[in-house]
């Protein structure tokens, strides 16, 4: 006579037993589709990053893959058309380009691509501001797909250079200095205006590059104009022509979020400053 006991323990093990097939079962992958053409789209056709300044970089950007078959597809390759000489680069879900081979997709799902760009600063002058062209080719059995990639590229004046973020820095100046490059400024850290008379033409675009800053001051927000008590800063903006003080980060959806940068900064006792026809 089988006790309650036993029953029980029986059951127990019919339980694993069945729970431990259907784990084991559930570790196999599903198998790959078969066939020669495969349906897959990707969420845009081309992708466009606006100007970005020489040397900067952009904000990642990203597409997506989707397989639309209702079983696991493998794509052959993901690649930047002109893996040698880009601009772009590539990840594709964690792998970084600028070739990517033997992705797998899910039944029904998608997969991600990330893209950046750094536009090269020894391009000629002349070709300021220029577009940069690529695409991301991807193959997938006997079907092929492509992304376009487009991005703006701006040479600019960096002040005093890229290389002083997150530092206080003087503007190198003697008596005056005139800001009137086609070109756009760029500011770097903290600049102060100290001993010296900043005119700036009507039209220049200056741009302050922020972010988190720490020095012996602490931590703050970078990007940061000072006008000191013996300096000053005429803007000579017109309404034709308007003078612009903005982020450096151009993007659409940086355009309205604020604190990017930590402003215009007028000490006390500074005199003849002038801002006409300016947007801040």
């Amino acid at each position: 006579m089988i006790t309650s006991h036993r029953l029980v323990f029986y059951y127990a093990l019919i339980v694993l037993f069945i729970g431990s097939m259907m784990i084991l079962s559930s570790c196999e992958e599903e198998p790959l589709l078969d066939a020669t053409e495969v349906e897959l789209s990707t969420s845009l056709d081309t992708l466009r990053f606006d100007t970005v300044f020489t040397e900067i970089g952009s904000i990642t950007r990203f597409v997506k893959i989707y397989n639309h078959e209702v079983q696991p597809v493998v794509i052959d390759e993901i690649s930047l058309a002109n893996p040698e000489q880009s601009f772009f680069r590539i990840n594709v879900d964690g792998f970084i380009g600028p070739t990517v081979r033997d992705v797998r997709i899910e039944a029904e799902d998608s997969i991600w691509v990330f893209i950046e760009t750094t536009i090269d600063p020894n391009l000629p002058l002349s070709d300021s501001p220029f577009i940069i062209e690529d695409s991301i080719f991807i193959s997938a059995a006997e079907s092929t797909f492509s992304i376009n990639l487009e991005a703006f590229g701006q040479n600019a004046n960096y002040v005093p250079s890229r290389q002083s973020a997150g530092a206080i820095n003087a503007l190198p100046c003697n008596g005056t200095i005139v800001w009137d490059d086609d070109k756009p400024y760029v500011i770097y850290g903290v600049l102060a205006i100290d001993q010296c008379n900043l005119i700036i033409a009507e039209g220049t675009e200056v741009y302050v590059h922020g972010g988190i800053a720490i020095n012996e001051l602490g931590i703050f927000n970078d990007g940061l104009l000072v006008v000191t008590e013996t300096g000053s800063i005429q803007a000579q903006g017109t309404p034709e022509n308007p003078i612009s003080f903005r982020t450096d980060r151009l993007e659409p959806e940086f355009q309205d979020i604020p604190g990017q940068w930590s402003g215009i900064f007028i000490q006390a006792n500074s005199r003849n400053n002038e801002f006409n026809n300016t947007i801040v």
